[in-house]
């Protein structure tokens, strides 16, 4: 079922495979630039945008795997992509992986192909909230813990809003995060739970825990605090997620100065006292991180005359 092709009058003589039952090329052996790749969680394959010899306004999305490479997708707009081509996600448990491109006529389209190159689902996708003026960031957020949703972000210029697909058939779901302004968000890595945390209309901010399968309520958990920036981190094991915010003031002098931390469980109910991080020290400019240990939250922190950690 395949027809083999030479091109022996381009600088560089290439070979082509066709694959007659689908009319797709499956492989191609055209020297490759690789724009942006992604290893899937067991390190065994990698997903990628590349550009062949020849190629100019367009890009391929190749897999390679230990039984060799394979051509997934082609004729992508090489002009379309966002954020450094990153628009490749593998789900958690490395079954498929799931890729956002447009086609020569700008039209965006969704799609999965399983570990092994053959695409499951295609379906064209079509913006929710306004573009921005400069930038197109229509992204994969990532897959929940379990493999069976796809989450996808869009970005009007100051907020995300993220709408969630099944992964067996790309069908939308409804999910209160749609239509929720978010400053960031992250997936559990088990189960089917999002954090997000989300600024309200008078400015406060709220830490949001959302079910994506739609099994549980949205679970709202008001934050005292402001801060310049937010981050989230959760436990290996989902069980806890950390808050982490830092404020405005991060002179040596500021009583405010490092990361902050709070823990919550996966219900939204406190699991620590608020904790400090270490902020700028002496010359340093860098905040040094936190980050779990198994389900440990592990920090540095300044101690009460400042000069100790």
């Amino acid at each position: 079922r395949c027809v083999v092709l030479y091109d022996g009058y381009t600088v560089a003589p290439v070979t082509y495979i066709l694959d007659t039952a689908t009319g797709h090329t499956v492989l191609d052996r055209r020297e490759v630039q690789r724009l942006y790749s992604i290893d899937s969680p067991d390190g065994t394959s990698r997903a990628g945008f590349v550009q062949r010899f020849g190629e100019r306004a367009t890009m391929t999305l190749l897999l390679d795997t230990p039984q060799g490479q394979r051509i997934v997708q082609t004729g992508i707009d090489a002009s379309s992509q966002s954020n450094g081509f990153q628009q490749i996600a593998w789900a958690r448990d490395g079954s498929a992986f799931a890729f956002m491109w447009r086609d020569l006529a700008r039209r965006r389209f969704l799609t999965i192909a399983d570990a092994t190159g053959t695409i499951r689902q295609s379906i064209p996708y079509t913006r929710t909230v306004d573009s921005h003026p400069t930038l197109d960031p229509v992204t994969i957020a990532g897959w929940s813990g379990d493999s069976q949703y796809l989450v996808i972000a869009e970005f009007d210029g100051r907020r995300f809003y993220h709408h969630i697909f099944t992964a067996a058939d790309l069908t939308p779901q409804p999910s209160p995060l749609a239509t929720l302004p978010v400053l960031t968000a992250e997936l559990a890595p088990h189960g089917t739970q999002i954090a997000a945390i989300s600024i309200d209309a008078v400015g406060a901010a709220h830490l949001y825990l959302a079910d994506i399968s739609g099994a549980r309520d949205l679970i709202d958990v008001p934050l005292q605090h402001d801060a310049l920036s937010w981050r989230l981190a959760w436990s290996p094991t989902g069980a806890h997620v950390a808050v982490e915010r830092i404020s405005g003031c991060q002179t040596a002098s500021c009583a405010e100065a490092g990361w902050h931390f709070e823990i919550y469980t996966s219900e939204g109910t406190p699991a620590a006292p608020s904790l400090r991080g270490l902020g700028l020290g002496g010359s340093a400019s860098g905040i040094l991180p936190a980050q779990w240990q198994g389900d440990q939250w592990v920090w540095v922190e300044r101690v009460a005359d400042g000069g100790r950690y």
